[in-house]
């Protein structure tokens, strides 16, 4: 997983006006289970509409991880306690 492209699509979408009322986006990588995965949080531009809404600190809005099978790379949106069960049904299906 990369997670410099992740960083740079958000930054370009900041950039081109996509995003207005972001202020800056933080990738953490981490572990589940053995597998690589990140956490993206963003914060608002203090005093923006959004931020006056949700706040201007870190709000963590993805996490993710890359799991791969069968050849295959699937990339898992969720929280970490509901990691499992995704994984299993990504089992049955395959």
């Amino acid at each position: 997983m990369n997670m410099e492209k992740i960083r740079s699509e958000i930054k370009e979408r900041q950039e081109i006006g996509k995003l207005k009322d972001l202020e800056d986006v933080k990738v953490d990588e981490i572990d589940i289970q053995d597998y690589c995965g990140a956490v993206i949080s963003i914060k608002y531009r203090l005093g923006r509409k959004t931020a006056n809404n949700v706040g201007n600190d870190w709000n963590i809005v993805a996490k993710l991880v890359s799991i791969p099978i069968d050849n295959k790379i699937y990339i898992i949106w969720g929280s970490e306690e509901k990691f499992q069960i995704l994984m299993d049904m990504i089992l049955k299906i395959g």
